[in-house]
């Protein structure tokens, strides 16, 4: 038998056992945090000229901590763990965040 027949069957194993995420029900959480982070971002850019002065200063300082908060941690870890077990939403989430 081949490497890559193992590692399909320990895929399969692990799907049955976790549907969505590759380790445990933690993972949600930095998951959530990532999109939570690119929301915001979004959200401010498509509000910007509705947005008064005292919310976009906050906001601005949220978005820039949250971002290197992502970068520093949250994408750090997904390097080395990719969160999810299908390799699609590891890549879109990769792409996404």
């Amino acid at each position: 038998m081949t490497c890559s027949h193992f590692r399909q069957e320990k895929e399969v194993l692990l799907w049955k056992i976790r549907p969505l995420f590759r380790y445990s029900a933690w993972d949600a959480i930095p998951a959530l945090c990532g999109v939570g982070i690119v929301v915001a971002i979004f959200w401010t850019l498509v509000c910007f000229d509705s947005l008064s002065w005292w919310v976009l200063v906050p906001a601005f300082i949220a978005i820039m901590w949250s971002y290197c908060w992502n970068l520093q941690c949250i994408s750090h870890n997904f390097i080395h763990n990719p969160f999810f077990n299908n390799s699609f939403l590891n890549s879109a989430y990769s792409a996404a965040c």
